[in-house]
């Protein structure tokens, strides 16, 4: 009795075995799951003057066919699109602008940014940012994760922060100044708030190249004379701004004669100068007015106004930066 049983169970075996053999597979039929489509890091620092820098974009396997991803931006930092003609781009996205190929058979593609070094003098403790989110992929075998967003935090770079400084307005007068940076023969950046409150800044990032530079510290208006003012000149390495005890102070003195009301870019009085080599930035002289008054740009007709000169109004006096008055 015993053998009989095992030869039926080993025949019920055999004819069970032959049977799932000549069955099809369920999973045959099943389509393969998409590949899955993600940023490679969610999060990123980098420092202003990185120049270009690349971001991922990953697939968990390679692309069955070519596929277009799309992405938007957002964040603090302005790209070049968006900033357009009136405001200064912290950003410029190279090649396809919010679009990035995948080529079939890939299993990643790259976004190329290249960072502009500038002279503003950002926040020392809240970075900018560039945001990118993927917005949609033109395959249906690739599927956007949850993982479809990642945030660049952009340290300030590494620099020299100059701040003109005068009185406020009190009883005995007041007075609106303004800052103008020339690099070689081009100006490169001005501070020109309209306002008779003091402080007007520009900052010098040590990524520029060697140049010797002009400044023109001007006095557009007012009724202060004398007006006693100054320039400070500050380093920031780091993150960092150096202790009020070393930087560089310069005084010196206007009076009525050198109010004019600057009404073009055609020429500049320089009354300071300094040079940016490869130890730093070095040679700083003294401040001198013109003997013959006039103190920033040389007399012509009122056809240009402080206003119209926006591609280069760097008037940001930060709250981290303390005051050296």
């Amino acid at each position: 009795m015993v053998m009989r049983k095992r030869s039926r169970l080993f025949v019920s075996i055999l004819s069970l075995s032959s049977v799932l053999l000549f069955m099809p597979s369920c999973k045959d039929d099943e389509p393969a799951p998409p590949a899955q489509l993600s940023f490679a890091e969610s999060e990123i620092t980098v420092n202003e003057a990185d120049g270009i820098i690349e971001i991922e974009i990953v697939l968990d396997k390679p692309a069955k066919e070519d596929i277009t991803v799309e992405y938007s931006l957002g964040g603090t930092a302005l790209d070049l699109v968006t900033a357009g003609t009136q405001y200064a781009p912290d950003y410029e996205i190279l090649g396809d602008y919010l679009e990035l190929d995948i080529d079939k058979g890939e299993t990643s593609g790259v976004i190329e940014i290249e960072l502009i070094s500038d002279y503003y003098l950002e926040s020392l403790t809240k970075p900018e940012t560039i945001e990118i989110e993927i917005e949609s992929v033109d395959s249906e075998s690739v599927d956007i994760t949850n993982d479809d967003d990642i945030t660049i935090l952009i340290k300030q770079e590494d620099g020299m922060a100059i701040l003109l400084e005068w009185p406020e307005p009190s009883v005995n007068g007041q007075a609106d100044m303004d800052l103008l940076l020339r690099k070689g023969t081009t100006i490169v950046a001005g501070s020109l708030s309209e306002s008779f409150a003091s402080g007007e800044l520009v900052f010098v990032p040590i990524a520029t190249s060697n140049a010797t530079f002009g400044i023109s510290y001007t006095y557009y208006e007012g009724t202060l004379n004398p007006l006693n003012f100054k320039a400070t000149f500050v380093d920031v390495a780091n993150q960092v701004v150096e202790a009020e005890s070393q930087t560089v102070v310069f005084n010196a003195t206007y009076n009525l004669t050198h109010i004019n009301a600057w009404t073009n870019l055609s020429s500049m009085l320089i009354v300071q100068t300094f040079q940016k080599s490869a130890s730093g930035f070095t040679n700083f002289s003294v401040i001198t007015p013109s003997p013959t008054g006039g103190s920033r740009i040389g007399e012509s007709p009122s056809t240009f106004s402080k206003q119209q000169y926006n591609g280069s109004s760097y008037s940001r006096l930060s709250d981290f930066y303390y005051r050296t008055k």
